[in-house]
């Protein structure tokens, strides 16, 4: 995550305008992180020997609906977290940089994802695996989102197709539109992304962006949202947990498909955002402390690594390295190799060509 100035005083105020920053991060995100992807591994896993039978088979087993909502979580914290980068951005400059944006997201993104698809063409070329041609190309160029007939291996980047088609239409509105009018735009994707689920279509950009402009329209909404005392008496209260025991029974309800498919997942979307609310602006009460434990900040800061390979370890033991736990501790493997040798070389060239810029 970008460092971009220390905590001040009236960061940690609710009514502060930009979320607080904790050692150049903000709080609770990477604990945020850390249960979206054990969401993920709990989904993929629990069809694997020695796993987690009762969670459920069929067409729409309760396992797959908590692999979903991890990703609908790492959608909504994208949405909030980049928002809020490029309204810290626009408020110390004046103005918003595209291209400066678009390279530190590059940096970031890219060359993990590279690497990986890289690796799984050696796997194809030895015989190991067999992956088409045409996801290669999908996921090179991030439109893997749109491709119908899907492979087991390179499946999971429908999301980071997603995620960087995001990228490159939400700051490019912010620029052109304005906060207001790239907020109100946000608003607009929440009855079109219903629309579109309800129509029938899959795992397209039209039917997520609803669970990233939720992201955007909290870090949009941060200031007014913590003016609004009568609101941030709720959060404080316990009355709050009603709203994630709301979204996991919606994971269940989910699972009889129909309308709530539609409806539910952009309600549900909406209260993921009130609980990232709560949980970054009260890093410190509760529960919340929880998400900025150590062992939580690890494994969020690995989630991205641990998302992009912990996908050939679980297929359903097809071998031996692929049961439960066995797999787990591969996917770790190479997930921390991946940061290290990857990842972290690379934001440290981001943070250079920020400090020189």
């Amino acid at each position: 995550m970008a460092t971009i100035e220390a905590s001040t005083l009236s960061d940690a105020s609710p009514v502060a305008r930009f979320p607080v920053r904790v050692g150049g991060r903000i709080p609770s995100l990477d604990g945020l992180r850390a249960l979206a992807i054990l969401l993920v591994l709990l989904s993929h896993i629990a069809g694997s020997t020695y796993a987690i039978p009762f969670l459920g088979t069929g067409r729409f087993p309760l396992h797959f609906m908590l692999g979903n909502l991890g990703v609908r979580i790492f959608f909504v914290i994208s949405g909030f977290l980049i928002t809020s980068l490029l309204l810290r951005e626009h408020e110390r400059t004046g103005s918003i940089s595209l291209t400066q944006f678009y390279v530190r997201r590059a940096l970031r993104i890219l060359p993990a994802s590279y690497a990986f698809l890289l690796v799984m063409a050696i796997a194809v070329a030895c015989g190991t695996i067999a992956i088409p041609p045409k996801s290669f190309l999908s996921s090179f160029l991030y439109f893997r989102n749109y491709l119908v007939n899907r492979d087991w291996y390179t499946d999971h980047l429908w999301s980071l197709s997603i995620e960087e088609q995001f990228y490159l239409i939400w700051p490019a509105a912010m620029v052109v539109l304005g906060r207001r009018h790239a907020t109100i735009a946000a608003f607009c994707t929440l009855p079109i992304a219903i629309l579109m689920r309800l129509l029938g279509f899959g795992r397209v950009f039209e039917t997520n962006m609803d669970a990233l402009a939720c992201g955007c329209l909290l870090a949009s909404l941060w200031g007014p949202l913590g003016r609004n005392e009568r609101w941030q008496r709720f959060l404080r209260s316990g009355l709050f947990w009603a709203v994630p025991l709301v979204v996991l029974i919606s994971v269940k309800l989910k699972m009889t498909n129909g309308p709530y498919l539609a409806v539910g997942t952009g309600v549900a979307n909406l209260l993921i955002a009130v609980s990232i609310e709560r949980f970054v602006r009260y890093y410190s009460l509760g529960l919340a402390r929880l998400l900025n434990a150590r062992i939580a900040i690890t494994v969020g800061t690995l989630s991205y690594s641990l998302y992009l390979w912990q996908q050939p370890w679980v297929h359903y033991d097809i071998s031996r390295l692929q049961v439960f736990p066995v797999n787990i501790a591969l996917a770790g493997i190479c997930a921390t190799l991946s940061f290290n040798l990857i990842e972290r070389p690379f934001l440290r060239l981001r943070d250079r060509l920020r400090t020189i810029q």
